[in-house]
């Protein structure tokens, strides 16, 4: 069933068993609301934030017990150095070696402007990494059940994390949160968001991707072969089960809708439905000069259509590919197809901001209804074959 969630956006929405975030991009300083003041545990304030020591964690409701106090604080004190690429005994200076400095400020009850207001003051107040600005920022109200995490992007950072891997791994504590656990899922996020941090992910060339076609499933994240490739493991497995089905879903809705080739008009290719591969990646290999990512990543898509097969009979078939480090995505079907790639151009737009709070699976569900309800009225495709192939974006 279906909760109202506060989310802290310009147009709140109903989600089930979700959680909203909003990446804050302001600089003003609010160190009160409503007669409330925050605190500073890494100055004098410490003791008003649950602890006899300077913390990076602030509970000053008590939201948390003293023994999840006490271990949460030693594992945002670690994360600097576990994720820093400096040598031992190494000074610091070199921003591009500097590693991530967390900082948490839990509350029991806080609405939008309380919570703006705190990461406005941690971001102004808080002593973390002041001269690389490799910081990461997560504000949590328990009982409102809303977040914001916050990732500095003018700083000079070693590793790709972003502020939509961190959302997505307090999205998968919902349970915990909800349940009023939060020191068990503050805890599994910092321990997922240092495993993200300090992991290697390769930059993906065309031959180098998995086939899960062609009996690479398993290094795609699949138990069977599928039209779908996580290689770097971005969702867990539940989610990955859940977009197979909407990529079947997908296949079904297509069914009876106008043929996507001019070459193939036959009973057999009208009944069949619009195949869809998916690829998603953390990045794709790029190259030097400029837009040679995006380049690369039109290749990949262009790669994959010739070798995953998806519908070579019909020619009803289709390749999207994103890049979630690198902000691209890519969508390329076979050469003779009518497809209408601008098309694809406005379903990620219309779901862009479902990409920005880190929903990228119902990202994805939005767009492949957006593209199942077009292509069942033709309005996906054209008369005339004008030859683009493909679209690639920024996301």
């Amino acid at each position: 069933m279906a909760e109202r969630i506060k989310c802290v956006s310009d147009r709140p929405t109903r989600v089930t068993r979700t959680m909203c975030m909003l990446f804050l991009l302001s600089t003003f300083v609010a160190a009160t609301v409503a007669g409330e003041k925050f605190f500073d545990p890494t100055h004098a304030d410490f003791k008003k934030c649950g602890f006899d020591h300077v913390s990076l964690l602030c509970d000053p409701d008590e939201v948390l017990t003293k023994a999840e106090r006490t271990r949460i604080d030693n594992e945002l004190k670690v994360f600097e150095p576990r994720t820093s690429l400096r040598k031992r005994g190494e000074k610091k200076g070199n921003c591009s070696l500097a590693g991530i400095t967390p900082a948490v400020y839990v509350v029991k009850d806080g609405d939008e402007e309380k919570i703006e207001a705190i990461t406005a003051y941690m971001k102004e107040e808080w002593t973390l990494d002041k001269s690389c600005g490799n910081d990461l920022m997560i504000v949590l109200s328990a009982n409102e059940t809303q977040y914001h995490v916050y990732r500095n992007p003018n700083a000079t950072h070693q590793t790709s994390l972003g502020p939509y891997d961190v959302a997505h791994y307090i999205n998968r504590e919902v349970d915990n949160l909800t349940a009023g656990k939060m020191g068990a899922a503050l805890f599994n996020v910092l321990r997922k968001t240092l495993a993200r941090a300090t992991a290697k992910y390769p930059a993906w060339k065309r031959t180098a991707f998995p086939n899960p076609m062609r009996g690479e499933h398993v290094k795609c994240g699949l138990k069977e072969a599928g039209p779908f490739c996580d290689p770097d493991g971005i969702f867990d497995e539940e989610e990955r089960e859940v977009i197979l089905g909407n990529l079947a879903i997908f296949e079904e809705q297509t069914r009876h809708s106008p043929v996507a080739v001019s070459h193939n008009a036959s009973t057999f290719c009208r009944d069949r439905g619009y195949s869809m591969g998916l690829a998603v990646m953390r990045k794709v290999e790029g190259t030097n000069f400029p837009g040679g990512t995006q380049k690369k990543l039109t290749e990949l898509a262009h790669y994959m259509i010739n070798t995953w097969k998806l519908d070579e009979k019909c020619g009803k078939q289709f390749i999207m590919a994103i890049s979630i480090d690198d902000g691209f995505f890519a969508v390329t079907a076979p050469a003779d197809s009518l497809m209408r790639m601008d098309k694809f151009t406005k379903y990620f737009e219309a779901n862009g901001s479902l990409f920005v709070r880190a929903e990228v699976r119902l990202a994805l569900r939005g767009i492949f209804t957006s593209a199942a309800e077009d292509a069942h009225s033709g309005a996906l495709f054209t008369l005339f074959n004008r030859r683009r192939r493909s679209v690639t974006r920024r996301l």
